[in-house]
């Protein structure tokens, strides 16, 4: 976002997403888009838009699974570990 003269990068644009916690890529391009839009050579709000789509589905997520108890928790786990079981023990013979 950016108020008059004031652009918010990095944590304060609010680039870590609350799910997953990744952000380090964001938290540097807000900075060049900053610096883009300063120089007159893009927009900020314009660049950013897709990130701070992402931050805001991220937040979605984040809230949702912080409403779920333990069992269903549990169910999420044990049906995300099976589903992906079989590809993680492939995994090393797809990457040779």
């Amino acid at each position: 976002a950016k108020v008059d003269n004031t652009y918010f990068v990095g944590n304060n644009f609010g680039s870590i997403m609350p799910f997953f916690g990744f952000g380090q890529f964001s938290s540097v391009m807000t900075g060049v888009y900053a610096a883009q839009d300063i120089l007159g050579i893009g927009n900020y709000e314009k660049l950013s838009q897709k990130m701070r789509h992402a931050y805001e589905n991220s937040l979605v997520l984040s809230r949702t699974m912080e409403k779920l108890d333990n069992a269903k928790l549990d169910f999420i786990v044990q049906n995300f570990s099976s589903s992906l079981f079989p590809f993680i023990k492939r995994l090393p013979t797809l990457l040779i």
